[in-house]
């Protein structure tokens, strides 16, 4: 058996493709993280195929800027003598050039990816973890203009991911259906 907890946003389908790539290799229980606890409109049919696999997906409701909500998530995921996976890709954009970004703007930005981060790794300090993955933009290392809000906080997941082994920072994964709904953007 194996548990996985991801926080992901549910906003669009293309946003619950990880949670089904890890349920199609084997997860056997996910809990999703949405800040609502509901999906939107336009991540039902993503939602369905998730539902399709073998594993047992519910959406459960936390803001992973806000510890108290993360520990509550990561508890109800526990089980014992069961791993725990760990997927973190919650993110807000809030673009700007800097001189013109208001503390409000990187509050924004810093909250879910950053002290979400932070959150899932104190939560997780004690716990038989299988895997802990932070997705972090490549802007991190490359930059992007109007985004240094952006680049900054995933720069952050960096220190968020020390002494929680094993983890996975600066992860490309190579997931087809989300090279095709990328492809798909560019053509429109």
């Amino acid at each position: 058996d194996h548990r996985d907890l991801h926080s992901f946003p549910t906003r669009r389908s293309s946003d619950l493709l990880t949670a089904r790539w890890i349920a199609q290799r084997g997860a056997c229980s996910l809990a999703v993280a949405s800040r609502s606890g509901a999906l939107s409109a336009g991540a039902t049919d993503e939602w369905a195929m998730l539902q399709a696999t073998n594993a047992a997906a519910q959406v459960l409701p936390c803001d992973t800027a806000e510890a108290k909500h993360v520990g509550r998530l990561v508890a109800h995921a526990q089980q014992p003598n069961c791993p725990l996976g760990v997927w973190h890709a919650a993110g807000v954009l809030v673009d700007g050039m800097l001189p013109k970004l208001a503390a409000g703007a990187f509050a924004r930005v810093y909250a879910p990816k950053a002290h979400g981060g932070w959150a899932l790794q104190r939560a997780c300090a004690l716990t038989q973890l299988d895997t802990f993955c932070l997705f972090s933009s490549a802007s991190a290392l490359l930059g992007n203009a109007g985004q240094g809000n952006y680049a900054a906080a995933n720069v952050c997941l960096k220190t968020c991911s020390e002494g929680v082994p094993p983890c996975i920072t600066d992860m490309v994964v190579k997931i087809p259906e989300v090279d095709r709904h990328a492809k798909r953007s560019e053509e429109h």
